[in-house]
């Protein structure tokens, strides 16, 4: 079976379906992080968000840096060599070695290349490093069209920096920790 988000709905639905009492779902306790449970159902309607951006921009890019690191970064990773392993048009930059930095930047193509910068804290020390280094790279219209910012929704510098410079921002739910932050907008 495909796993795609209709998929994993027809999943949550047939065990939910089954009574609440030996239901699967219906066990895990409410705590804290379990949000990611719900993030099929798309509750915060960002699925319908992030179809428009890719429709209004489709062709703009030749290449993706994605910058982020831990769950912000291993979701991705994984997909694009199980999916796509020879396609060197996306790169993950998961951390701060001057190597790949140097390369990265010797390819750049500031007006053809999308950069997402992936953090939930907004904070990250590596991610925010990167961020610096690259929109260095970019003249102020090229920054404030080729870069979006996936974070908080309400909180963190990430937030702040997406608003005070009209970025494109797509959200990761408060609720949803790191490591499931594969199944949100990242």
């Amino acid at each position: 079976m495909k796993l795609t988000p209709k998929t994993m709905v027809t999943l949550k639905t047939t065990l939910k379906s089954q009574s609440d009492e030996y239901s699967l779902i219906a066990r895990i306790p409410t705590r804290p992080f379990t949000a990611w449970l719900d993030l099929p159902n798309d509750p915060d309607k960002v699925v319908p968000l992030i179809k428009k951006f890719v429709r209004e921009r489709k062709g703009s890019w030749d290449r993706v840096l994605c910058l982020g690191m831990g769950g912000s970064a291993l979701g991705i990773v994984t997909l694009q060599k199980a999916f796509y392993p020879f396609d060197d048009r996306l790169k993950v930059l998961d951390n701060l070695d001057s190597n790949t930095i140097h390369h990265e930047l010797s390819l750049l193509k500031p007006e053809r290349t999308l950069v997402l910068v992936i953090s939930k804290s907004g904070t990250t020390l590596e991610t925010m490093t990167q961020f610096t280094i690259l929109k260095e790279k970019f003249s102020k219209k090229q920054y404030q069209k080729n870069f979006v910012i996936i974070t908080d929704p309400k909180d963190g510098e990430l937030r702040k920096i997406a608003t005070q410079d009209k970025l494109t921002s797509f959200p990761i739910p408060s609720q949803v920790g790191g490591r499931f932050s594969v199944l949100s907008a990242v």
